[in-house]
């Protein structure tokens, strides 16, 4: 009875304490407290933040590389030749990397409560998504980069996973046409139903748009589209980020789709084939990667076997017809891999073909003058919509961009 007695004493001592702790770290939050860590690129000395030079020029690296259209893995294997290493004397990882991409620390900006501990007897972190308070404190400190550097790697990091998510996408629709294609991750869901969800960016966080109905206090529904950062864990969680009325937005699209086709007599079969562009099945893609690996390997290994080859003929230890029997065999073999090369390039322009013709299909059945056009219509024309605060920069899939003031989509 005794040890139970010390054991609950002990336990809300415990909880009394890291209460306090809770309370602490809150009121420096609010305060606008800002603590750095152990973040690569900045040294933090009595409260003081500041930049070292040399890890800030490797920062500053990774987002210029990824700007320039490098991927993580490409910007990992570039620092790992450079021998760039972390402080702990580690080669930069992708997830590394990723975070890095991601961290509005080095823009100069701090969020301070993304994680949050279960409790004070279970220390694990958990991510906040709305159970605990955020704080978001602007210039907190100096930036290793810009403001408009770190938006548009958001921007782009959110544009190439909708490309990921329209290709995953047009494999299941080629594997069953009839049946809804759906996916659930982080971002919430993507539909076959709302086909601008993986159109339409944040530049202020770079996540995705969703669709949302609010309803009117006389009981009429009325379709938005929200930062999905801002419908997940709270408005606070992007501030900059506005809220676009669907028909607003869909009649400004449809005046630009409008001056698109007036101005374009070969339109359709533009759109129809830069729409098939796009159309890289994984499955397909996967297969073409891994026999262009091989045969890489293979054409490698014939110019060593060669060179070696040569070198022993040479000097007599060797004779020319046992060079050419070794020679022979890396030949057959980059042969049949050519020829699996061919038929898997055949398979995806078909693929791409026929959804050319899906796509001339449904163009042909739009008005010169459009007045209405459906989700699925609009983003036949439509490849990005990047939302700013005071406009939206709207890209179209022949590369020409269009501007919408924000007041008119409001």
């Amino acid at each position: 009875m005794l040890i139970t007695l010390l054991s609950s004493v002990a336990q809300e001592s415990s909880s009394t304490k890291s209460e306090s702790v809770k309370w602490g770290y809150q009121r420096q939050f609010e305060n606008g407290k800002v603590y750095i860590s152990n973040l690569y690129g900045y040294k933090q000395t009595n409260g003081v933040i500041s930049i070292i030079e040399e890890e800030a020029k490797v920062v500053r690296l990774v987002y210029k590389m990824y700007l320039s259209g490098s991927s993580e893995i490409e910007i990992e294997k570039e620092l790992k030749q450079r021998g760039i290493k972390t402080r702990k004397g580690k080669d930069f990882s992708r997830s590394v990397i990723h975070r890095m991409l991601q961290n509005e620390k080095y823009a100069g900006d701090s969020i301070s409560g993304k994680t949050y501990s279960k409790s004070f007897i279970d220390q694990k972190r958990l991510e906040n998504k709305g159970q605990r308070p955020m704080y978001y404190v602007e210039n907190s400190h100096v930036g290793i980069i810009s403001k408009e550097v770190f938006k548009e790697v958001q921007v782009e990091r959110s544009r190439r996973a909708a490309k990921e998510k329209i290709e995953d996408y047009e494999e299941r629709i080629q594997k069953s046409e009839d049946r809804k294609a759906e996916r659930k991750n982080s971002k919430g869901r993507y539909s076959s139903t709302n086909a601008l969800s993986h159109h339409i960016i944040c530049a202020d966080c770079g996540n995705f748009y969703r669709r949302a109905v609010w309803r009117k206090r006389n009981g009429d529904k009325q379709p938005v589209w929200r930062c999905s950062t801002k419908l997940d864990i709270g408005k606070e969680a992007c501030v900059g980020s506005s809220t676009l009325k669907e028909s607003k937005l869909f009649d400004e699209l449809r005046i630009i789709i409008n001056e698109m086709i007036e101005s374009r007599d070969d339109l359709r079969m533009e759109i129809a084939e830069k729409v098939s562009e796009f159309i890289n099945p994984n499955d397909i893609m996967n297969a073409k990667k891994k026999l262009e690996k091989e045969l890489d390997e293979v054409a490698q290994e014939i110019s060593k076997e060669l060179n070696h080859g040569m070198l022993l003929v040479s000097r007599g230890v060797q004779d020319e017809s046992q060079l050419k029997e070794h020679l022979d065999q890396h030949y057959k073999i980059k042969r049949k891999l050519n020829e699996e090369l061919e038929i898997t390039n055949q398979k995806l322009q078909e693929i791409r073909e026929i959804k050319q013709e899906k796509t001339l299909k449904v163009l042909n059945q739009i008005d010169s003058s459009v007045s209405y056009l459906t989700q699925d219509e609009i983003a036949l024309f439509i490849e990005e919509i990047v939302v700013y605060k005071k406009q939206l920069l709207v890209k179209t899939v022949l590369g020409t961009t269009y501007e919408i003031d924000i007041s008119k989509v409001k």
